[in-house]
């Protein structure tokens, strides 16, 4: 690596940490005031508030990380400009590309980084700071022997279950239905049943009945009551027990399957399929936002601190804003997942492109 690449590197390297540790600061004193209420009210002691808001740190880092990219390059690039270094460089030879190669490397790997660790620590962690705040903090019952109201699960085979009441500690459920369908999410049997309970590893259901539906799934062609009835189920008390995750608490793997799920049982995936886009687009995000900064930092070079500062902000929240346009306009089938997931990229990647040719041009 070159002397030049080597400063350019440290000067950008320096300005994105020291951004993304002023956000990660802010981050957690946000969060802690806006948890304030909770943690008096339940007499948290110091130790379990700090663990909690370190659960919470790594989504929102993955949140910021585009805008401590924006940041570091209106900083770093307006220092150089304001004292000449750039001008120097590209004396010696150096095209603007050339001199911002480093930066787009750093930007390219930091991309890769962001989605791994999204996958590997943010995604867990904020699913198990959900869990912390309600059994350490509330003190509410732990999962084994938790109590949960209108309880839909989608189970293996095609099968979706519909629960008025599960009893954790008991291993007990009351009105449940199980609507199981065919591969063409069709209706094509049914058990309803006024209780449930876990016995000898198996389901036992009693006071109920069971349908059978023709190849629409609109006609009943069989219907049988019982008393007592044991089916064949893969589900166990566990599976019902367990809190209901957020698209944002898991995994690209584990939202893939909860989508396919969603659609062999012929109901609408269309918002967790924009979301686990944006599993892939928002990492990409970094790489995108640099190439809308870097012309603003060029033509800025006598801004203050403050005034890049600002700049970025207002370029922030327009892209966030521009997000959550496609996420809409994805969820309610104007464009495809895959599009809107990637909308904001494209929009502000196709500006910066344009701007940065532009300039460099000049």
């Amino acid at each position: 690596m070159k002397i030049i690449d080597r400063y350019v590197l440290k000067q950008y390297g320096q300005a994105f940490f020291f951004a993304l540790s002023c956000f990660a600061l802010i981050v957690l004193i946000s969060q802690f005031f806006d948890k304030i209420d909770t943690f008096l009210n339940y007499k948290t002691s110091p130790d379990r508030i700090i663990i909690y808001l370190f659960y919470r740190l790594p989504f929102w880092l993955v949140q910021v990380m585009p805008v401590a990219t924006l940041l570091a390059t209106l900083f770093s690039l307006s220092n150089m400009l304001r004292y000449n270094e750039l001008t120097a460089m590209k004396a010696s030879g150096l095209s603007i590309y050339r001199i911002l190669l480093p930066i787009f490397v750093f930007t390219a790997i930091l991309c890769g980084l962001t989605f791994i660790f999204n996958e590997t620590l943010a995604s867990p962690l904020e699913y198990k700071a959900k869990l912390y705040e309600k059994h350490k903090i509330r003190h509410e019952q732990g999962l084994d022997y938790l109590m949960r109201n209108n309880v839909i699960y989608f189970g293996q085979n095609n099968r979706i279950y519909n629960i008025r009441f599960f009893d954790g500690q008991n291993n007990t459920m009351k009105d449940v239905q199980i609507d199981e369908f065919s591969g063409n999410h069709i209706l094509v049997k049914q058990l309803v049943a006024k209780a449930g309970q876990w016995q000898n590893n198996q389901w036992t259901f009693e006071n109920g009945i069971v349908r059978e539906f023709g190849q629409t799934g609109q006609n009943i062609t069989r219907e049988e009551k019982f008393n007592r009835i044991n089916p064949v189920l893969p589900e166990t008390p566990g599976d019902f027990q367990r809190e209901a995750k957020k698209s944002t608490e898991m995994d690209y793997r584990e939202l893939k399957d909860y989508i396919i799920r969603l659609r062999k049982n012929g109901l609408p995936a269309n918002k967790e399929q924009v979301e686990l886009g944006l599993k892939f687009s928002y990492p990409f995000a970094n790489l995108v936002i640099l190439l809308m900064g870097i012309p603003f930092a060029l033509w800025t070079k006598q801004s203050s601190k403050i005034m890049n500062f600002g700049t970025g902000m207002v370029i922030a929240f327009i892209f966030w804003g521009t997000i959550e346009v496609g996420h809409a306009l994805g969820e309610n089938r104007v464009l495809t997942p895959v599009l809107a997931a990637w909308l904001s990229n494209i929009i502000f990647g196709s500006i910066g492109v344009w701007m940065l040719v532009k300039k460099v041009r000049k």
